[in-house]
Order: C-alpha cells, then sequence, then structure tokens
C-alpha cells in the first residue's frame, strides 16, 4: 500500500512538475511576444506611384508621425489567451455571431459540406462555431498554433485586447512608418527584392494549390521569418492582414455615402507578391473592412503612446533613427532557421 501512495505522489509530482515548465515556456513566449519597439518623431514617405492602384496607395505623399511604441510581434494566440483568462466572460463578435470565414483548405471534407461558399471570395466559407481558439470550426483548436497570430477577431475585438493590455491599435501610418523601416519609396521592408523566404505569401494557383515556397500554408507562427526590416518588426507583410485605427475610404466615391469601414495593411498568407491573385504584398498596400468582420487572415498587433515624461525628455532631442540596413543575404534565413531549432518545443501543449 505504502509503494502504491508512494508512486502516485510521484506521479503527481511529476506531473505538477510538467504543468509549471509547461507555464514557464508559455511564460517565456509570452514575454517574448510582448516587446515592443520605440519609434522616434519622423517625416517618411507613405503610398506608391502607382495611379492605377485601386486602393488609396497613390499618390506618394509625405507624412509625420510623433514619437510611440509598436509590438515587434503581432498578437499570437499565447497573449490572446491571457486576454481570455482574465475576461472570461468577453465574447469575440465572431463567438457572439457564431460563424466567422475561415479558408477552406484549412477545413476537412466534412467540414466543408456542412459550410456555405462565400459567393464573392472564392475559397472561402461561411463556418458555424470558428473563432480564435477554434480556428477553423468546431473541433478544431489552437493547441498547435499558439505562436500563430491570433484570428478570427473583429477590429472590436483588437481595440478591446489593446485596451486591457494598456495599449491601443496603430494608426495606418504608424503601422507604415513601422513597416518600411527608414527605407522610404521601396516595395518590401527590406528594399525593392521580392525575396519568398521573407514572408508567408500564396504561391500557386489560387485557391487549388499552394506550392509553399515559403514553407508554410496557412498562418505561420510570427517569428517564422527573420525580421523583415532594420527596426527589428515581424511579420509586417504576409501572414495576416493587421487592424489599424484609421478609417478607410474609396478614392472615387463620396465618403458621406461609404459604409465604417477601417484599414487593415500588411496581406495575408492568400495573397501574392504581384497582385496575380488577391491583394498584391507590398508595404503600401491596403485594404478596407467593417469593425465587425472577422476571419481566418486577419490579426492586429498593438501600439502605445509615450510617457509625459519620455515626451517631455525628446523635445529637445535630436536623435535619428538607425541607419537602414537591407536583408539580401541568404544567411539571415539560415541564422534564423538555426536560432529557431533551438527554442523550446511547444506544439503539443494542451489547453
Amino acid at each position: 500500500m505504502l509503494i502504491l501512495i508512494t508512486t502516485f505522489l510521484l506521479i503527481v509530482q511529476s506531473a505538477n512538475n510538467q504543468v509549471r515548465n509547461y507555464d514557464d515556456v508559455l511564460n517565456y513566449f509570452h514575454s517574448k511576444y510582448e516587446s515592443m519597439v520605440l519609434l522616434e518623431n519622423a517625416v517618411f514617405q507613405t503610398g506608391v506611384n502607382d495611379p492605377t492602384s485601386r486602393n488609396g496607395e497613390y499618390p506618394v505623399h509625405k507624412v509625420q508621425v510623433k514619437a510611440f511604441y509598436i509590438d515587434r510581434y503581432p498578437i499570437t494566440n499565447i497573449q490572446f489567451r491571457k486576454f481570455h483568462q482574465a475576461k472570461p466572460h468577453y465574447e469575440t463578435e465572431a463567438e457572439e455571431v457564431n460563424f466567422s470565414y475561415v479558408f477552406g483548405q484549412h477545413m476537412t471534407p466534412h467540414q466543408l459540406s456542412r459550410s456555405k461558399p462565400e459567393e464573392k471570395q472564392p475559397g472561402w466559407y461561411e463556418v458555424a462555431g470558428a473563432q480564435w481558439n477554434k480556428p477553423a470550426g468546431p473541433f478544431s483548436t489552437i493547441r498547435e498554433l499558439l505562436s500563430h497570430p491570433a484570428v478570427h477577431v473583429s477590429y472590436n475585438d483588437a481595440f478591446a485586447y489593446c485596451s486591457w493590455a494598456g495599449k491601443r491599435l496603430p494608426t495606418e501610418h504608424e503601422w507604415e512608418y513601422a513597416a518600411r523601416g527608414g527605407l522610404d519609396g521601396l516595395l518590401y521592408p527590406w528594399g525593392d527584392r521580392y525575396l519568398k523566404m521573407r514572408m508567408n505569401l500564396w504561391q500557386g494557383k489560387y485557391p487549388e494549390e499552394d506550392k509553399k515556397f515559403d514553407d508554410w500554408a496557412g498562418t505561420s507562427p510570427v517569428d517564422a521569418f527573420p525580421a523583415q526590416n532594420n527596426y527589428g518588426m515581424y511579420d509586417m507583410l504576409g501572414n495576416v492582414w493587421e487592424w489599424t485605427s484609421s478609417l478607410y475610404f474609396d478614392r472615387v466615391i463620396d465618403r458621406d455615402t461609404q459604409p465604417l469601414r477601417y484599414v487593415l495593411k500588411g496581406g495575408s498568407f492568400i495573397d501574392t507578391r504581384d497582385g496575380a491573385y488577391n491583394f498584391v504584398v507590398r508595404t503600401a498596400n491596403r485594404k478596407g473592412k467593417r469593425p465587425q468582420y472577422t476571419s481566418s487572415n486577419i490579426g492586429f498587433r498593438c501600439a502605445m503612446d509615450l510617457s509625459e515624461e519620455e515626451t517631455l525628455a525628446r523635445l529637445h532631442a535630436s536623435t535619428k533613427p538607425p541607419r537602414p540596413v537591407r536583408f539580401h543575404k541568404k544567411s539571415d534565413m539560415y541564422q534564423h532557421r538555426k536560432e529557431n531549432e533551438k527554442k523550446e518545443d511547444m506544439e503539443h501543449f494542451e489547453l
């Protein structure tokens, strides 16, 4: 009997140690993904010199931004889970209406047969029960997606999270300034050259086949690729679109007649380098969605104002942003992968 009790206690102790280890891992990565970047006062060029642009990118013009903080990474499922634990009665809009839009390649044949195709968006389905912690609908889980961006979050959900965290959503200009990394007038955060191993995009015939030249189909961990610019920002382009606090207006329609929409930036895993399918992915590109809209390719990151003390300290400062660096070396990706191999395995954590 004593042996049985001792064995049981050892099993319980081992289980408790495993839980603590998992909690330690989660806390470590939560702390990592909470990292913010401070960007100083600046004037920069926004937009593109493409008169055919349909989304208001044209023309190039100068914009001033005040110093601010912005999240280095998009908000992950680890972080959104903390928010849910702190506010257990909060329901995202996808939970309230009991559906969200899911890309069909991430669904089982059974799910596809029970879901409504989205007529205006080939490859997408209206899925009952899809939400942030069930990204492909009922019986799906984020167990292996903890370091992926939180999706199925509306503008209102993103606003609620940022407010809870003592932050706010970035403006469109703040977001683009952070993405450009000091390289005004260029297509990507690292320069003008397209590099397939720098961001998560669609590669292949849409929506039938993503050839995964970038190693990913669907969302990827927010640190799956090296930092995209000299400011140390991750996932500014590709993976998921990101909400901003700026209102979106079509160029050719009277503003007074347009519905309420907010600007999304960054492009996603279904978008392409040239716009052959869906949206062309470049730093200046943008689109608008109503604040209640949710889908499996939209996430967000937060920004934060400087404190009064920090603002006063900078009134007479003349610090310059770091010198831009163009990332064209294959060794960047090799080194990044080697570093990722050392990360602790979180993929089988049971929520």
